[in-house]
């Protein structure tokens, strides 16, 4: 992670259940577990996608998983009112429900992959942290970022290491922006989009004092894949350097 500029990390259960639980942050500063571990709960993590289905327990259908995640934002001392939302939605559908359950419930929430969001939806004012995309992807969904932020929706990239590389963000990045995206909107979405998501946009994410020095030295353009990070600072201190 560090040899691919990554700082933090927001760790995340899968998708394999209606509600996963929560979604911590580590820094990567080379210390022992207990000083890596930087927020233990920022977020939630829930599934709206098929791998939340089972046959052998609820919910079995995707109108039971929305009744039940109904049920759970009604209780206003759960968790799920008290943290923020990461709804893994893909299909414009799924996406869809997430969003009638945002307009019911004053919930903070961040769509999770939604890589078919792009084709639905002229405005999304909901931020979406999307990807990863890869060159085999199809046209449409390498024009999905471009397409996501000019309805509006605040945009961030997520990898799914350990299944694919942290590298894979970068990857992500320039492949968004040779198929539309804005290269100012390609980097906020690798630092600052990302912190604020998170809610740590005073803490992370810019070069501005106060905060703190998370910082990587690049060989060349960030978003060019022919550079390669040189040095990495996590906290000030050198936690990375190229040989």
């Amino acid at each position: 992670a560090l040899r691919s500029g990554v700082t933090t990390v927001a760790i995340s259960p899968g998708n394999g259940n209606l509600v996963g639980g929560r979604i911590g942050l580590i820094k990567l500063n080379g210390g022992r577990y207990d000083r890596a571990l930087f927020r233990d709960a920022v977020a939630l993590k829930v599934s709206l996608g098929p791998e939340a289905l089972r046959r052998d327990r609820e919910p079995t259908s995707k109108t039971g998983a929305v009744k039940l995640l109904r049920d759970l934002l009604a209780d206003p001392q759960g968790d799920l009112r008290r943290l923020p939302l990461f709804i893994h939605a893909n299909t414009p559908g799924e996406v869809q429900s997430a969003l009638e359950l945002r307009a019911a419930f004053p919930a903070k929430m961040v769509l999770l992959h939604a890589r078919e969001a792009g084709f639905a939806f002229d405005r999304l004012d909901v931020p979406v942290a999307f990807g990863p995309l890869t060159v085999a992807d199809r046209h449409e969904i390498l024009e999905t970022p471009a397409r996501l932020a000019r309805a509006g929706a605040p945009l961030a990239f997520v990898s799914d290491a350990p299944w694919t590389s942290e590298a894979d963000l970068r990857v992500t990045a320039a492949l968004a922006v040779k198929h539309g995206l804005d290269r100012k909107t390609a980097l906020a979405a690798l630092t600052s989009t990302p912190a604020r998501l998170l809610d740590l946009e005073n803490e992370l994410g810019g070069i501005e004092a106060g905060r703190r020095a998370d910082l990587v030295a690049w060989s060349g353009d960030p978003l060019s894949l022919a550079s390669a990070a040189v040095l990495v600072m996590v906290d000030g201190a050198v936690v990375w350097r190229k040989e």
